[in-house]
């Protein structure tokens, strides 16, 4: 891509699989929506990420991407193909909450204020478990806003 994206509209490419990568974004929403195609966003300097409610069926990577804003991920997961989160700096909180996923991978990354992932009991689900590896920061956060 290697372009300035204002605001990614998802409705419009829901039918195909979704490579985003080499690309300054704005706002990418890909809240309550469900993912029947792959999702992959690489290299990218990205100030709204937005996934709450997000299903991805079929795996969802997002991968050496710098991310602003704080991430909310909530009832969210629900995947066949694994969700791979690795090599990315996020620069506000991320929070995991009443997420059920087949496998989730965090690898590599920096949570610069920290993660919930290992923090908050709130009915996150690993079928086929949870690979946590290499990461900086607090992945024991209690938050849920």
């Amino acid at each position: 891509m290697n372009k300035i994206i204002e605001n990614f509209k998802i409705e419009d490419n829901a039918k195909e699989d979704i490579y985003i990568y080499d690309a300054i974004i704005d706002i990418i929403d890909l809240s309550f929506f469900t993912f029947y195609r792959n999702v992959q966003i690489n290299r990218c300097l990205i100030n709204n990420l937005k996934i709450h409610s997000s299903w991805f069926n079929n795996g969802f990577e997002l991968n050496s991407c710098i991310i602003k804003n704080k991430v909310q991920y909530e009832m969210g997961g629900h995947n066949a193909l694994p969700v791979k989160i690795t090599n990315n700096l996020f620069c506000d909180i991320f929070i995991f909450f009443d997420c059920h996923f087949n496998k989730l991978i965090l690898e590599n990354n920096i949570f610069q204020e920290g993660c919930t992932i290992l923090g908050n009991e709130m009915n996150n689900t690993f079928e086929d478990g949870i690979e946590i590896s290499n990461n900086i920061g607090n992945m024991y956060m209690n938050q849920i806003d």
